[in-house]
């Protein structure tokens, strides 16, 4: 498999040169000129303006591109010197018809010392992502989505995975209509799309992983000033290796309401209800496998008052699982603060996070938090952990060296919250034996991320996380593990 990684990289460097070589020139920009700086463009104007940051639509990457690239607004022609302007409204020669055109490219290397905290030998890991997607607006009211996927790897002691190899396939595809009604800008999306609603622990499109994670299904959604309110009902898209060949997923199953309030008119503040129903038939607690069905309601408090920034979901879990009743909690919470005025602006800040544990092996009511389509690299880059059976308390600091670096060091010390309840890595399965070892303690996470945008195209970034196995662990026969991660990722 080694012998692949040259192709791999060859193939990412002449796919980056190519594209924007075409694109500079379909711009007028001279071959090798160095972009300006992007300028803001006008967007196209619903009747109702909710704040753009909580539309439910996903982190920016830089001042005019986002992670889900179907959120992008290119209904107006651009003038901008962006070597890749030409590519974002192609006019069709009526007014709203147009298409728009984005990609990405994205080399990742991993490098894991004590994989799932083990002797097993270390493992290296280089990935290759590339995507092409294409807008298309038919008027104001109508546009189709699609966006191919091609995810390739190579490496040292690893198995093939359907997340990290997949020759090419249909990331998302969907079609969307809206309009306005009743002073609401109103919509429903229908297809296959990613969703990064509700709160971003709880639902995420698994950036780190070589294949994001998308649902097939429909989604509502109705917006006003100050108000909006979405539903959904979403089947996971389960990927295999081959070519075009992923599909909906046989277990799993998700449906649910959420909205969003602003508390304010500066749109700083908001409180968003959500209420939802995740179901999994081949789901696994301690021995038993069955049907696990969760209805999940809760808050999410989020946005910025003066120097503070805070991000708080507090969800309720009940339902049943193979007959057996649920009733289970979890809180996760992040907030920080700007300190003084200096150059670095740098911001110390907390998370502290708490998930339920208990009944997956004694029986009776379940109370393991199952945290389904949700983000477990928010607590630990190389999924060392999930919120199941969990208390975590972690100290961070960040500093801006330059306006275009970010640097974060954060420090986390977890301990169980059920000692008859087993310690669960990142996928959601239990660490085998922890579940008959006495004590709390689970360990210590030490983690350094870094992010460096070079222009609004080029960022590279960094991972850097240390585990420090506790002595629930350790009895159970674990050790400490070092895990690294370099990525570059381009997008137009």
């Amino acid at each position: 498999m080694t012998s692949m990684l040259p192709r791999l990289l060859a193939l990412a460097g002449l796919s980056m040169c190519a594209t924007q070589a075409r694109a500079q020139e379909a711009a007028g920009v001279p071959h090798g000129a160095v972009p300006a700086a992007a300028k803001a463009e006008p967007t196209e104007v619903h009747e109702s303006e909710f704040p753009v940051i909580a539309m439910g639509n996903g982190p920016r990457m830089g001042k005019r591109y986002y992670l889900a690239r179907w959120a992008e607004d290119w209904s107006a022609p651009t003038s901008s010197d962006d070597p890749f302007a030409s590519l974002k409204h192609i006019g069709l020669g009526a007014p709203g018809r147009y298409l728009t055109l984005n990609g990405q490219l994205r080399l990742r290397e991993n490098s894991v010392n004590g994989p799932g905290l083990t002797d097993a030998a270390q493992t290296d890991q280089f990935l290759l992502r590339a995507h092409l997607g294409a807008d298309l607006h038919l008027g104001r009211h109508l546009r189709l989505y699609g966006e191919l996927l091609s995810a390739q790897m190579d490496g040292h002691n690893l198995a093939r995975t359907a997340t990290a190899q997949n020759d090419l396939d249909l990331l998302q595809g969907f079609v969307e209509v809206d309009g306005n009604a009743g002073g609401a800008h109103v919509g429903a999306r229908v297809g296959r799309q990613d969703f990064v609603d509700v709160s971003p622990v709880l639902f995420s499109r698994r950036e780190s992983l070589n294949v994001p994670l998308t649902h097939n299904g429909i989604r509502l959604y109705a917006v006003w000033p100050r108000f909006r309110l979405g539903l959904f009902e979403l089947t996971p898209t389960s990927p295999r290796e081959g070519t075009f060949d992923d599909h909906r997923s046989d277990t799993e199953k998700l449906r649910g309401i959420n909205g969003s309030v602003a508390l304010d008119a500066a749109g700083g503040r908001f409180v968003d209800p959500f209420f939802y129903r995740y179901e999994n038939s081949a789901k696994r607690w301690g021995g038993q496998v069955g049907m696990d069905r969760r209805d999940t309601s809760g808050i999410r408090l989020w946005g910025s008052a003066g120097a503070w920034q805070y991000d708080w979901t507090l969800a309720h879990q009940s339902g049943t699982f193979a007959g057996r009743d649920v009733d289970a909690d979890a809180i996760f919470t992040r907030t920080d603060r700007a300190i003084g005025d200096f150059r670095w602006k740098p911001r110390l800040g907390v998370r502290a996070d708490s998930a339920s544990g208990g009944g997956s092996y004694t029986g009776g009511t379940l109370r393991a938090f199952n945290y389904g389509v949700g983000h477990s690299p928010y607590f630990a880059d190389n999924n060392y952990l999930a919120p199941v059976n969990m208390l975590s308390i972690a100290p961070n600091l960040s500093v801006q060296p330059a306006s275009n670096v970010r640097i974060t060091l954060e420090w986390a010390h977890v301990r169980r919250r059920d000692e008859q309840d087993a310690v669960y890595n990142g996928a959601g399965i239990a660490y085998a034996g922890t579940e008959n070892v006495p004590g709390k303690d689970v360990g210590r996470i030490a983690r350094l991320s870094g992010n460096w945008s070079l222009d609004d195209h080029l960022s590279l970034s960094t991972f850097i996380n240390y585990v420090e196995a506790g002595d629930v662990l350790r009895r159970a026969g674990y050790r400490d593990s070092f895990y690294t991660a370099v990525w570059a990722s381009y997008v137009f």
